[in-house]
């Protein structure tokens, strides 16, 4: 059996050595899945573990076993706040704009009104055409705090926008 952490850490390694390796290991799918699955064995009602299952699923393209599995973490334990951030990136990479921006909204009033994308942009509302809220979901610029991802979205709001001078002052940050 083993510890659920662990074999979570290992998919996660795996996870990653597969998102950043031109030349990884052909297994290695293989082998973060069955971690992953060793973690839920040792502990179903792991919440981040299911958040970081769904994550991978989707990333290899199977959004469908990934709203599966968050469907039923989420009868189990509903006011997670995690479990609606996995649910609103798998919806809105399988095109399914409204149940994403549901999830955004159902974990945002989980978590008041604190950082609620957890330094992440908030896709779903680009998606939908909605810059304004977007926008407001990137936050300001933190000189200190090096935040690349949401910078570069910034600039390319004022790049939406029509801003280049804009865009450009955002991502000299």
């Amino acid at each position: 059996t083993g510890c659920a952490s662990a074999w979570l850490a290992l998919a996660g390694l795996e996870h990653r050595g597969l998102v950043l390796s031109s030349n990884a290991d052909p297994q290695g799918q293989e082998k973060c899945q069955e971690h992953f699955q060793q973690a839920l064995a040792v502990l179903p009602a792991y919440p981040r573990c299911t958040h970081n299952f769904a994550i991978y699923l989707t990333d290899i393209g199977n959004q469908r076993e990934a709203l599966s599995h968050l469907e039923t973490a989420l009868k189990r334990s509903p006011r997670v706040a995690e479990l609606r951030s996995a649910l609103a990136y798998v919806a809105r990479t399988a095109g399914l704009l409204d149940v994403g921006l549901e999830a955004v909204e159902a974990r945002d009033r989980l978590q008041g009104l604190s950082r609620a994308g957890g330094g992440l942009a908030e896709n779903v509302h680009l998606y939908r055409g909605d810059l304004g809220r977007f926008s407001r979901s990137l936050g300001v610029h933190s000189p200190e705090r090096a935040e690349p991802v949401l910078d570069f979205y910034r600039g390319y709001v004022h790049l939406l926008k029509g801003d280049q001078a804009g865009a450009l002052a955002e991502f000299r940050q």
